[in-house]
């Protein structure tokens, strides 16, 4: 979402800001790889589940403490320990890794809601007649699904679209937003 929002460099830079946490919580013998996309790894020699849980922790706390201006750093985090030598190093991995959707899904719509709250903002910063507009969108949207006896859920699905509607404006200059019409 912030790629989309912010454009790729600032997705770069919360992946940069995430490889250095990652690196700064963990011990010197630890080994930490980006895998894929959005997607770290990183091996704990000798260590067991209360050292791996204190790692998280440690990680957690830096997120936590982490104050970037328009960009949520979030990480949904897994982990497993490997006890017995002759336990594939690949089983290994997927536990750990069906242990972070565990997490992520849980934790899912609440990712969603605060990067969607700081995208909202950072559009009504830069312009209050947008932010006006949006949420008079917002809640014809509302109506029109009330009218149309949508359930609950699908009645909030419109109002956050409506609200979202012009998040194509995020990227546009504040100078060309604020121009006044003659």
């Amino acid at each position: 979402m912030t790629n989309d929002a912010f454009g790729h460099l600032a997705g770069d830079l919360l992946l940069e800001k995430a490889a250095h946490i990652l690196k700064n919580e963990s011990r010197c013998d630890e080994i930490v790889a980006r895998i894929g996309g959005d997607e770290f790894v990183i091996l704990l020699p000798s260590t067991d589940s209360n050292a791996a849980m204190k790692l998280v922790e440690r990680i957690n706390i830096a997120i936590a403490n982490d104050k970037t201006e328009h960009s949520i750093l979030l990480m949904a985090i897994g982990f497993a320990v490997k006890q017995d030598m002759s336990v594939d190093m690949k089983e290994v991995f997927k536990q750990a890794e069906d242990n972070m959707y565990r997490h992520k899904l849980s934790e899912s719509s609440s990712f969603r809601s605060k990067t969607i709250d700081l995208i909202m903002n950072s559009l009504f910063e830069k312009n209050n007649r947008e932010m006006l507009h949006s949420k008079r969108v917002s809640k014809i949207c509302e109506n029109i699904a009330h009218k149309l006896k949508f359930t609950k859920e699908d009645i909030n699905k419109m109002r956050l679209v409506g609200l979202m509607h012009d998040i194509g404006k995020i990227s546009i200059d504040e100078s060309i937003l604020n121009k006044k019409i003659n």
